[in-house]
């Protein structure tokens, strides 16, 4: 099954999501991105590596939260971040993140993005803010495993033929980095080195990967 996208031909059995985050955050203490949900698919990374793999997505989609207002898509390593945080106001200040390989349609990434934070308000909201953990958990795993695993299928995804329908029509979804994300003066390296999601192995590969020039790139 493929699909064509100004251009660039998406091939369903090549596509692959390896994660989904709902995070709590609240811009008035940007240093507080709290996971409250999340759903991984590591299957496609060796068994040694998926350790690493989940600590630099934990990362990446961390520090993506603490720069989201709207939505945006950011690209770091071989994944692209479609991150949605909900609207300034909301009665649960959330964000969600999916991280997609490159070859996920955009639309069909920030779509997804949406249905979690709307699964996580619906199963949650009516226990207000006051009930949300102040650290890392995993709330309604289970909802956000099928949910995951649905999304491994775009053409599965609650309305998303029409989104893809609609792909030729629109302009491609333009991606960020996450260095284009960092305040003046602020580095990579320094998030790294601060960050509890890295452990040693997963700080150096990051620090390596950046000065190959491969850590970063912009789509």
């Amino acid at each position: 099954v493929s699909t064509q996208s100004t251009g660039r031909t998406h091939t369903t059995l090549s596509m692959k999501v390896f994660g989904l985050y709902i995070f709590k955050y609240d811009p008035s203490t940007p240093d507080a991105a709290i996971v409250l949900s999340k759903a991984l698919d590591l299957t496609s990374f060796g068994y040694f590596q998926r350790g690493s793999a989940e600590e630099v997505m934990n990362f990446v989609a961390r520090e993506v939260t603490k720069k989201t207002r709207g939505r945006q898509s950011v690209a770091h390593l071989d994944y692209v971040a479609y991150a949605t945080a909900a609207p300034s106001g909301a009665a649960l200040p959330l964000t969600a993140v999916l991280l997609a390989d490159q070859e996920y349609p955009g639309r069909v990434g920030h779509h997804v993005a949406r249905l979690a934070l709307a699964k996580f308000v619906e199963l949650h909201g009516a226990a207000g803010v006051d009930a949300l953990p102040a650290s890392d958990a995993t709330l309604h795993a289970s909802e956000f495993d099928a949910l995951l695993a649905k999304a491994q299928t775009p053409d599965a995804v609650d309305d998303v033929e029409k989104i893809r329908r609609d792909l030729d029509e629109t302009q491609e979804t333009l991606h960020t980095t996450i260095k284009d994300l960092l305040a003046r003066g602020e580095k990579l390296d320094d998030l790294a080195d601060q960050s509890e999601d890295l452990g040693v192995f997963s700080r150096e590969f990051l620090k390596k990967s950046e000065s190959m020039n491969a850590c970063c790139l912009l789509l």
